[in-house]
This record gives C-alpha cells, sequence and structure tokens, in this order.
C-alpha cells in the first residue's frame, strides 16, 4: 500500500470532503456538531482526518451524504 492509499492518507481526505461539504451547506463546525450528537472539536478532529470511523459516519449521515456510502 503506497502512502496515498494508507489509512491515514485516507482519512485526511474524508476529512477535507466533509469540511468541503461543510461549507457548502454554509454550517460552522458547531452547527454540523449538533446536527450530527458530536462536539465541535469532535468535527474538528474528523476534519483532520483524527477521528473514529464511527464519528465520520454521524457526521456523512448528517450532511446527507450517507446515501452515497450506502451503496
Amino acid at each position: 500500500m503506497n502512502s496515498m492509499n494508507s489509512p491515514q492518507a485516507l482519512a485526511e481526505l474524508l476529512g477535507e470532503r466533509i469540511k468541503l461539504a461543510r461549507l457548502n451547506a454554509n454550517l460552522t463546525q458547531t452547527e454540523l456538531g449538533k446536527l450530527a450528537g458530536l462536539s465541535r472539536i469532535a468535527v474538528t478532529g474528523a476534519e483532520s482526518g483524527k477521528t473514529q470511523l464511527v464519528t465520520f459516519l454521524a457526521l456523512l449521515d448528517a450532511l446527507k451524504l450517507s446515501p452515497q456510502i450506502d451503496s
């Protein structure tokens, strides 16, 4: 597995995409956290790629992006 496909690199990429989706939805980290049942700190961690999978999934669900991963 090369470094571009490492688990950490993929987590960082997912974090960047979550941040972009949050910004496109005109949400603050605090607002997204409330929608997902998470703290702002949890959102910050996810956006930097440093979180657990369950947190990523909660954020994707709050952003209404989970159908994209259900297929």
